[in-house]
């Protein structure tokens, strides 16, 4: 397995663990928070399961985040990972990344 899948699949699998958890603090169901941020429940099932979604977006992200009641998606990083503020910029780089190498694989 290649280095950039493990990291996409890592990221996958903590951004559906992000979710699940914010949206259990929020007492959201999965149709509660796909309606708040505009998507289907089927998307934030497979992001909460980390399955791969060739349509995750950070516009579709930040939506997710606004619903959840953060004010931006590093705000959402930090509270799930409890990361110094220092250290959001190096783990959004990271998100950013993945997202591109997702972007990348969904194009060939």
């Amino acid at each position: 397995m290649s280095t950039t899948k493990n990291i996409t699949e890592e990221l996958d699998r903590r951004i559906g663990e992000v979710i699940r958890r914010f949206r259990a603090i929020n007492k959201m169901t999965q149709a509660e928070l796909a309606q708040q941020a505009g998507v289907t429940q089927g998307y934030i099932s497979q992001l909460e399961n980390g399955r791969r979604n060739t349509k995750m977006t950070l516009a579709n992200l930040q939506r997710i985040s606004s619903a959840l009641q953060f004010d931006t998606l590093s705000s959402m990083i930090e509270a799930a990972e409890g990361i110094a503020p220092e250290m959001i910029g190096q783990r959004l780089d990271h998100l950013l990344n993945g997202l591109a190498d997702l972007k990348s694989a969904a194009a060939k």
